[in-house]
């Protein structure tokens, strides 16, 4: 993008949505062990870098308005450590386009900066949280820079939006039956 650093920026063709994926930050410092931009941190990207990476993926896929637009916030970087950029974003590309959609995966710091986005209408963006293990310490061991569950649980269900459940199955690490039955509850 700048100076020699390059981001994380995927578009994906679903058929009948095109999805595009991308970044917040060149790298990222809340370091989950199984993702690979946690092993630097350079900085947030800018509104214009953000919305550069979109109109450029647009341009050479030749996205139109015939079918919907996800932009997904789950490259590299933690949305919520950028939120006030994030919602730039989005605002703007909402004024600009009817047909695009956001989805925002947070790990869980920050999470009092979800309520910046409560303005935005409910049908427009989709919340993505990155569970991966649901008991504390553990979860703290693979997701290093986050708040305990017990604040993150009760901010997302205050929000009125969809709200999807990412988990990663570590082999050894959150497989077990113990990690299942406490999920399920």
């Amino acid at each position: 993008v700048k100076n020699g650093k390059s981001v994380e920026c995927t578009y994906i063709n679903r058929g009948n949505k095109d999805i595009i994926c991308v970044s917040t930050m060149f790298g990222c410092p809340v370091k989950c062990k199984f993702c690979a931009s946690g092993s630097s941190y350079l900085g947030n990207l800018s509104k214009r870098e953000i919305i550069s990476m979109i109109d450029s993926i647009i341009e050479k896929e030749n996205i139109g308005n015939e079918k919907k637009l996800l932009i997904s916030f789950m490259g590299s970087g933690e949305p919520l450590l950028n939120a006030n950029l994030v919602l730039g974003v989005i605002e703007e590309l909402i004024e600009r386009d009817s047909n695009i959609y956001f989805a925002m995966s947070v790990s869980g710091i920050n999470i009092e900066n979800l309520r910046l986005f409560n303005h935005l209408p409910k049908d427009r963006l989709k919340l993505q949280f990155s569970l991966h293990n649901p008991f504390n310490e553990e979860r703290k061991k693979i997701i290093p820079l986050t708040e305990d569950l017990d604040k993150i649980l009760p901010a997302l269900s205050s929000l009125k939006f969809d709200l999807d459940i990412n988990y990663i199955l570590l082999d050894g690490v959150n497989d077990s039956e113990r990690h299942a039955e406490e999920l399920s509850k």
